[in-house]
């Protein structure tokens, strides 16, 4: 048995979520060599190869069709989209009118059960030595704090079983938002008020907040422009070699 020492370099395991219009799709065009599997047709503005998926079948002979090509990055757009089509052949598969039909909550384990068909097929292309990109529209739920009071926070838009799915599957779950900053100024009768002023730059958080879900395993900053080029930055960072220390 092999043992193997020392941090190893993998391509990247990415989860990328946020709101409507902030830049995700132009974030992971300028990742190296990239092909998106576009589910939602949401990339025809973009000077980008894609193949456009239309069903999960579909979507598991496009992932084998890029497996042994020139790519190095696949980009599922979105994830939502590909919930939809793994639910789509679940009920094709089952017969079943909808999810709710079994009851009891089975329809939903069995529809993460073909989500995982897919993360599978996620990770024979990650063993190919590509990267690959989840792209996720954003939600805000209302989170129970055990430990507190109740708030509202960004968190993965995709069903409650299927969210811990990517959230586990990634190494990295970006969120990304405009940048925004709190100003404080003088009310009516003297009195100050914050209020939040946004500047319009496009960042990722990277990691977990009280406002947002994210994570990372490479000592990212908190927050990062949305760029892929300085993403990769930090990536090749967390990869030098110490000082001091031999490669």
């Amino acid at each position: 048995m092999e043992i193997i020492s020392g941090v190893q370099r993998a391509p990247l395991k990415v989860v990328l979520y946020g709101s409507e219009g902030v830049g995700k799709s132009t974030f992971c065009a300028n990742a190296p060599t990239p092909i998106f599997l576009d589910a939602e047709s949401g990339t025809l503005q973009l000077p980008v190869d894609r193949i456009l998926v239309k069903g999960f079948e579909h979507g598991l002979d496009a992932i084998a069709q890029v497996l042994d090509s020139k790519y190095q990055t696949v980009i599922f757009d979105s994830a939502d989209a590909f919930v939809d089509l793994a639910t789509q052949e679940l009920l094709v598969r089952t017969g079943w009118e909808s999810v709710e039909t079994p009851g009891y909550g089975r329809g939903y384990v069995e529809q993460a059960d073909v989500v995982r068909e897919l993360l599978r097929a996620a990770d024979a292309l990650i063993g190919a030595g590509k990267n690959v990109v989840f792209i996720v529209h954003a939600a805000i739920q209302r989170f129970a704090d055990p430990a507190g009071d109740s708030f509202d926070r960004w968190t993965l838009s995709t069903p409650k079983k299927i969210s811990p799915l990517l959230s586990e599957w990634c190494d990295t779950m970006l969120f990304a938002d405009h940048d925004r900053s709190i100003i404080t100024k003088k009310g009516d009768f003297g009195q100050e008020k914050k209020v939040a002023k946004e500047w319009g730059a496009r960042i990722a958080f990277t990691e977990h907040r009280g406002s947002h879900d994210a994570k990372n395993r490479f000592s990212l900053p908190e927050k990062i422009p949305l760029d892929w080029l300085t993403f990769e930055g930090h990536i090749n960072d967390f990869y030098k070699p110490a000082k001091g220390k031999k490669a």
